[in-house]
């Protein structure tokens, strides 16, 4: 079993996180979001405890105070190898400041995300900037990558050359002709260049397929919502994943908007292609269990089946879920604030090698439970 444990940091105590880090073993993961929130000595603490664990601090760029750079500098000095630091709302942090970070981090991992449609000046400067500063551990990404002028965003591309780099368009937002923007930046795209759609759903299917053959074997995402797919429901994610390479992934959020017969069309289709379904448990509805087992069973090996707020569903029937899976493939996102320590401490008992368990809101849940999970995960 994987374990994920999410804290926000404005929240939880670092005593807690110091003492759950303390007795975390390999497969477990810590996420802290707005580490901004804790105080430098504090989260300098944590991440010495952290060691060798798994540990990720994200730090929101907006509310960086001070010397905007200065504690994120301290906690990449003390950071370990399996610590990852990223920054969110990057823009928001001056460009000399953001390059001081990514050179200070050297062969720290670190991480980088800016939002292409808040961008100023010449909106690819900045990026630019940013890439030529990093290092072989360093990632930088911008959302809402449609924002930027098409020739602006291929220049960024480029320049990137063997650095990773992320761009993240937003599919119900693009204009003009939709798929020439993704189409000229998948064609600049390098090999540690990640392009991914969001509401692929809003491009027409034939762009869309044009879009995936244009890729071939560079890396791809597209993201459909289930809910907004229009006339047969199936047949749009079919036919991207006829055409899908080995390096594009396929996902359905929203899952259970669709009829089970569709879906698991969808599912048997992919075959050995890269494809996620994900169910929100606040709208699964009737045999909710039933319908999760279905898609389990003809999932393919690299298919992922997810639920989130999967506190919802009851226990008994969680855990049958879990049992079912055998070598499949399972996630589960639990909302630690309205998940009971029974339930979580259930589901992580059944466990295997193939599911992950990931608890949002942790810090609402008591350090002994967590430290039970922790255990349990190994």
């Amino acid at each position: 079993m994987k374990l994920q444990l999410t804290f926000n940091g404005a929240q939880a105590s670092s005593d807690q996180l110091i003492a759950i880090l303390a007795s975390a073993g390999a497969n477990t993961s810590i996420n802290i979001n707005t580490a901004q929130s804790i105080p430098t000595p504090a989260l300098k603490k944590i991440i010495q405890a952290a060691g060798s664990k798994n540990l990720n601090l994200e730090f929101n760029g907006a509310q960086l105070s001070g010397n905007q750079g200065d504690q994120i500098k301290q906690a990449l000095a003390v950071a370990g190898a399996a610590t990852t630091i990223s920054i969110n709302t990057a823009q928001a942090v001056q460009t000399a400041v953001i390059v001081s970070i990514i050179r200070a981090a050297g062969s720290k991992k670190l991480h980088a995300d800016f939002d292409g449609a808040q961008l100023s000046g010449n909106p690819g400067d900045q990026l630019k900037q940013a890439l030529a500063a990093a290092g072989a551990n360093t990632g930088i990404s911008v959302n809402n990558a449609q924002s930027l002028v098409t020739s602006n965003l291929v220049s960024v591309v480029q320049s990137a050359r063997s650095k990773r780099f992320s761009a993240a368009f937003n599919g119900s937002k693009l204009s003009g002709s939709p798929g020439d923007q993704i189409k000229q930046v998948l064609l600049a795209a390098g090999v540690k260049t990640n392009i991914s759609v969001s509401q692929a759903q809003a491009i027409f299917t034939p762009t869309l397929v044009s879009v995936v053959k244009t890729a071939a074997s560079k890396n791809l995402n597209l993201s459909f919502v289930g809910s907004k797919l229009s006339g047969n429901s199936g047949d749009q994610l079919k036919q991207v994943l006829a055409v899908a390479g080995a390096n594009t992934r396929v996902s359905l959020n929203s899952a259970q908007s669709l009829q089970l017969t569709a879906l698991i069309s969808i599912i048997q289709a992919a075959g050995s292609k890269k494809f996620g379904a994900d169910y929100n448990g606040t709208q699964l509805s009737g045999s909710a269990g039933g319908q999760i087992k279905q898609a389990v069973a003809v999932a393919g090996i690299n298919t992922v089946i997810s639920v989130n707020t999967a506190q919802i569903i009851l226990t008994q029937m969680l855990i049958s879920i879990i049992q079912a899976a055998r070598s499949k493939t399972l996630a589960f996102d639990f909302n630690g604030a309205q998940a009971s320590a029974n339930q979580l401490a259930q589901a992580t008992a059944v466990a295997g090698a193939n599911i992950t368990i990931s608890v949002n809101t942790a810090q609402v849940q008591t350090t002994a439970s967590l430290m039970a999970l922790v255990r349990a995960a190994g």
